[in-house]
């Protein structure tokens, strides 16, 4: 079983903006990957899976400097919640559901960054000793610490 704890941050301003535009990448980056498929699958007929999208990723990073500002296994975990999101639908019509094709999302309702541990965060000591959140490219971020 995965556990998953919500902390609130308290970012400062440029900690916020540069928050925002990660989330705004990531929304892109989202969007980007579900035209690829849905384009494939009109055009082509053809369907694109995970693992051909996490292998163009690093082509995209070279390319694109925003998707390079994003982290590497972030990025990835944007493109896992698109496949998810497709599994899911696939199996809801197999099962003879209604259901909607996966949408494209609007950046104020894309609110969620995914990170593993240790790779793009880590939870730190600040001078003080208080417990921060590193976030790769961001920096150190206050969290509120609700629980033990």
């Amino acid at each position: 079983m995965i556990l998953a704890y919500q902390y609130r941050l308290k970012p400062n301003r440029t900690q916020e903006r540069l928050l925002a535009t990660l989330l705004g990448v990531a929304c892109r980056l989202y969007n980007e990957a579900l035209a690829e498929r849905k384009k494939a699958w009109e055009q082509e007929r053809r369907t694109v899976t995970y693992l051909d999208q996490a292998r163009k990723l690093t082509e995209s990073r070279k390319i694109d400097n925003e998707i390079a500002r994003l982290n590497f296994s972030a990025a990835q975990h944007v493109l896992r919640r698109l496949d998810k999101a497709f599994r899911q639908f696939f199996r809801a019509v197999q099962a003879g559901q209604k259901v909607g094709y996966p949408r494209f999302k609007k950046p104020h309702r894309f609110r969620t960054l995914e990170f593993t541990y240790g790779d793009g965060t880590k939870i730190k000591p600040d001078e003080r000793e208080r417990l921060r959140l590193y976030i790769q490219n961001v920096g150190m971020i206050k969290v509120i610490w609700h629980r033990p």
